[in-house]
């Protein structure tokens, strides 16, 4: 689970946040999120390939919504415009911090700009406040059940394993 935060606070990493259209809530479907929750390297990459790509393009929203298409083809388009939107956010607020700076300076920043405008985009939640968002919980209305959490005996998945404990 520890990777999985990981790699997650990674594609935010070089994603944007300073949204320059409206905002729509929630673009991110449930395909999308079980997406995030398997296949988060896959992303991640793409994700970090596309920055590279696209951070000197005349249009780079643009530039990140064809990179990221492309390169995560089933990832639905409203999910891949909240990469990119997020994906813009760093280019325009911290990009020499994550560039030049160290990785923890990289991801303060995108924290502080960019993080909050891509969950909401997304639709990241964590409606049972028990610490694992709706990417990998499997049950986000329970919060004695998230990737890890010991079994009780109550007839319930609580570790999101695929088996009743």
């Amino acid at each position: 689970m520890t990777k999985l935060l990981h790699t997650f606070q990674i594609l935010t990493l070089f994603g944007a946040c300073a949204f320059t259209s409206p905002v729509v809530f929630a673009q991110c479907n449930a395909e999308d999120l079980q997406l995030l929750c398997d296949e988060g390297d896959l992303v991640n990459d793409v994700v970090f390939d596309c920055w590279f790509s696209c951070f000197l393009s005349s249009d780079v929203t643009a530039c990140f919504e064809s990179c990221i298409s492309s390169g995560v083809q089933e990832m639905s388009s409203g999910c891949v415009t909240c990469f990119a939107e997020q994906s813009t956010c760093v280019t325009n607020n911290c990009f020499f911090t994550c560039a030049f700076g160290s990785e923890a300076e990289c991801e303060a920043c995108v924290q502080a700009n960019c993080q909050a405008g891509f969950e909401s985009c997304a639709g990241i939640v964590d409606a049972d406040a028990d610490g694992e968002s709706n990417i990998c919980d499997c049950d986000d209305n329970d919060s004695t059940s998230y990737p890890g959490a010991p079994g009780t005996g109550s007839g319930v998945d609580n570790n999101c394993d695929g088996f009743v404990d």
